[in-house]
């Protein structure tokens, strides 16, 4: 009985190779890689059945089973680097603060220093 469980899966397999390798040249390449893949989940299929039946092993969970949920976070670790992220924001806020007054003397000295400029041209060529 139980090779007569792993014909069926065999002999469509079979029948699917076949009927693809005579037909493949007359298809598109989107009904080729359908039926790839249908091939190729007939061979996952023919795994699991000869893992069933000749070893005795259970089956392979699908691939979502198989994903672990992230560990919790440490919430005091979080605050500390919340704490520590809006200490650099304040602290960046005020540096760009003292720039910005920085560059507006600058500005200004600029601008100071070029009518005095002016004045000693006007002057001299005067």
């Amino acid at each position: 009985m139980n090779v007569s469980l792993l014909r069926a899966p065999v002999l469509a397999l079979a029948l699917l190779t076949t009927g693809a390798a005579g037909t493949a040249a007359a298809q598109d390449a989107n009904q080729i890689n359908a039926l790839a893949q249908q091939v190729q989940r007939l061979r996952d299929d023919l795994s699991i059945l000869q893992r069933e039946i000749y070893q005795g092993r259970p089956p392979i969970p699908p691939p979502t089973a198989t994903l672990q949920q992230a560990p919790a976070l440490n919430t005091q670790a979080v605050n500390q680097f919340e704490t520590r992220l809006a200490t650099f924001e304040e602290e960046l806020r005020s540096l760009v603060g003292t720039i910005e007054r920085i560059e507006r003397g600058t500005a200004e000295s600029r601008a100071r220093l070029d009518k005095l400029v002016g004045d000693v041209d006007f002057r001299l060529n005067a």
